[in-house]
């Protein structure tokens, strides 16, 4: 009797953890993921990530890990914390090779590039792109396009970190817009493309092409409140208060710039918090209010000495970690 009452325990715990993980279907999990793109709480989008990693790990769900994989990449990139983001790229690499999936292939070398430029590794940037590149010519369609238009945003964003000129940097932009709206798939399109219409009014704006760059600036706002994405929708409300500060329309600037910094704030963007209170040093500046120019120069500097310590720690933590990987190899 006594195993017996053991035995309906067993089978009670065995149905309870089917049922746990089978309480989420693929497309639950999709939703999750998709869900973490455009979450202002990095902490719970990072969370719910992790977690519908967990679950579709737990049902052999491949696709599921990679998508919640290459959303914490992403969100560490944005955050700052490259060295992280080069550890998840590679385990996100794995996978997509395990899984035979060349569009997170491509995925994950074109984010492992990023990182490793934003922390000055520049060769390994340009190794990690070069395999992104070689990697997308196995892709057809929406899949094909939408890979290109990552690659040539990561090859925009390297170059102006290198420091090369403004007309190189336009030109990748313009490239990566163009096969971003090749994509036929109407939510990725306009999802893809709010991102890269921002970086392309920055790059108009770099190059002296005002009503360009107030152009894609606007178009980059207006997709991005299609996609709910608040991190899009910050980024096209800095986009417009740039394109008019470079006009000096100095009271549309800090309109806009007042709108988009409580977004950033509250995404965590330091890099981004950091422009816009040099910029709104700037125009305090120029509108002849030194006391608030100085106050914002003081919050741009202080973010900027914490922002070099913590690249500091990062790059050390790098160049210890590809120690290991190349002796791993």
């Amino acid at each position: 009797m006594q195993n017996f009452k053991w035995l309906l325990i067993l089978l009670s715990q065995l149905v309870f953890s089917q049922i746990k993980t089978q309480a989420y279907s693929k497309k639950q999990i999709d939703s999750i993921i998709s869900a973490t793109y455009s979450k202002s709480n990095i902490k719970k989008a990072v969370k719910d990530a992790s977690e519908a990693y967990r679950l579709s790990d737990e049902m052999g769900y491949g696709y599921g890990k990679m998508r919640a994989l290459y959303s914490v990449v992403n969100i560490n990139i944005y955050t700052g914390n490259n060295k992280k983001a080069i550890e998840y790229a590679n385990q996100l690499e794995k996978i997509a090779s395990e899984e035979n999936n060349y569009l997170f292939q491509v995925f994950a070398w074109g984010t492992k590039a990023s990182a490793y430029a934003y922390l000055g590794f520049f060769k390994e940037a340009d190794s990690s792109l070069k395999t992104a590149e070689s990697l997308s010519k196995n892709l057809k369609g929406d899949d094909f396009y939408y890979a290109m238009g990552d690659f040539y945003k990561r090859h925009a964003e390297i170059e102006e970190m290198r420091g090369s000129g403004p007309e190189i940097i336009l030109k990748y932009d313009l490239k990566s817009f163009l096969s971003c709206e090749k994509i036929k798939n109407v939510y990725r399109r306009i999802t893809v493309t709010a991102t890269q219409a921002y970086n392309l009014g920055s790059s108009y704006s770099a190059v002296g092409k005002p009503d360009s760059a107030l152009y894609y600036s606007r178009k980059a706002y207006s997709l991005s409140l299609k996609a709910k994405n608040p991190n899009d929708i910050a980024f096209g409300l800095m986009g417009i208060a740039e394109a008019f500060k470079n006009v000096n329309k100095n009271d549309s600037a800090l309109y806009y710039y007042n709108k988009a910094l409580p977004l950033f704030l509250n995404l965590k963007q330091d890099y981004q918090q950091q422009y816009i209170y040099e910029d709104l040093s700037s125009i305090y500046e120029n509108l002849g209010e030194s006391k608030t120019s100085l106050y914002y120069t003081k919050k741009a500097k202080d973010l900027a000495y914490a922002l070099s310590k913590k690249e500091k720690g990062d790059i050390n933590g790098t160049y210890e970690y590809l120690l290991e990987d190349n002796n791993r190899k």
